[in-house]
């Protein structure tokens, strides 16, 4: 990594960011193999190093091998050093968690509330979700995910059509509430970068993590980067139309892949067929051998597959990652959907393209909204107006 000059203070800081983020990316690391890596002098590091370790958030760690001198020492993240606050915001209820630096869900809550509530008895109950919570040691940051339009650079939730909510500033009352850094998301965004810092997401620098459940949401992974659009609006997967003259779905129009293949389809086909709608209990019956639910997910799974051949031939993933609610039914739909996905695909890429379940499970929502605030404090990022240029 080669660096030109600029502002002196800022280049500090981005390396600082560089040190921070290589040490939790590869692990335990000497001050001169950090030093090779990031491309710095090694004055320059061990400044950086002295630094992190006064606050205390990189530390010895022991001792390496020696390639001829003397043994060189190790350096890690503290990973006792603080914690995040994860929340995950739901139709009918709020979630809330601690989460640890190297991404472990120490405890959780949640609290609910009627479908149709107000933001603020959102805000209301999430108080009651953390109070449950053991106190941090340093609350470093609180980050929510939460479905829907999110733009995130300004903490604001443009439209959710699961919430029912318009036009809301989410980020002004969670700063009055915390007084520490606030980072909001679409949920499905928080639970992509989840899986990239933690999870089976670490593998792969092009993937699309895809949830189903009450909602249908793409979080996009391009080149080592959760694409989230000019304004937030990115991976609305469920929202593309795949049917032409379709159910309606609850944005308003016709035809959405969220009408034919979230629990509001799971729900639909299970009037029609007698069984109940709830999507557990229609879990229960497949597992019993009830042809009739196996017939509603293979249903879903080819409407899923549509959608999914879209994806790839648009962004050319190394891999889909599925999560969501309706993960404790994939092996149910997965068949229906990789044979749609297959079928009568435009190029042979479909054929290449792993399909996995999200490694985190239900937790990897709480942990990847509590690592929105990590990645804000301790990612490396060059804004426009920079005076110096970084090339990895």
């Amino acid at each position: 990594m080669k660096q030109t000059k600029g502002d002196p203070q800022f280049i500090r800081s981005l390396n600082r960011r560089l040190v921070i983020d290589t040490l939790r990316r590869k692990g335990e690391m000497s001050r001169t193999d950090l030093g090779r890596r990031i491309g710095v002098e090694p004055s320059t590091i061990t400044s950086i190093v002295q630094d992190l370790m006064q606050e205390g958030l990189v530390k010895e760690v022991g001792m390496g091998t020696s390639t001829g001198g003397r043994r060189p020492i190790l350096l890690n993240l503290n990973y006792n050093y603080g914690h995040t606050l994860g929340a995950k915001v739901e139709a009918e209820r709020v979630l809330a968690g601690l989460i640890t630096l190297d991404g472990r869900l120490e405890a959780s809550s949640e609290v609910k509330y009627p479908r149709g509530s107000t933001s603020k008895k959102m805000f209301t109950a999430l108080e009651k979700a953390v109070a449950k919570l053991p106190q941090a040691s340093r609350l470093l940051g609180v980050g929510v995910g939460i479905s829907g339009f999110v733009h995130s650079s300004q903490n604001h939730l443009m439209y959710s059509p699961i919430l029912g909510w318009k036009d809301e500033d989410l980020g002004t009352p969670l700063q009055r509430m915390f007084d520490c850094p606030v980072s909001i998301s679409n949920d499905v965004n928080a639970l992509a970068l989840g899986e990239k810092w933690h999870g089976v997401g670490q593998n792969f620098r092009n993937f699309i993590c895809v949830t189903v459940g009450e909602g249908i949401g793409a979080g996009i992974y391009l080149e080592g980067h959760l694409y989230e659009g000019a304004s937030g609006g990115a991976g609305e997967l469920g929202h593309t139309c795949i049917q032409i003259n379709g159910p309606q779905c609850r944005c308003g129009e016709y035809g959405c892949l969220e009408a034919l293949a979230s629990d509001d389809f799971l729900a639909r086909e299970a009037q029609r067929y007698g069984l109940p709608g709830d999507p557990g209990k229609l879990v229960k019956a497949v597992e019993k051998g009830d042809e009739k639910a196996r017939d509603i997910f293979q249903q879903m799974g080819k409407h899923l597959g549509v959608g999914l051949k879209n994806l790839i031939n648009l962004l050319n993933p190394e891999a889909i990652i599925i999560g969501g609610e309706r993960l404790n039914a994939l092996k149910w739909f997965q068949g229906a959907m990789e044979e749609e996905l297959h079928r009568h695909s435009f190029s042979d890429e479909p054929n290449k393209i792993e399909i996995i379940a999200a490694d985190l499970s239900e937790a990897g929502w709480l942990i990847g909204a509590g690592t929105l605030p990590l990645r804000a404090r301790f990612l490396p990022s060059m804004p426009s107006n920079a005076s110096a240029q970084v090339v990895g």
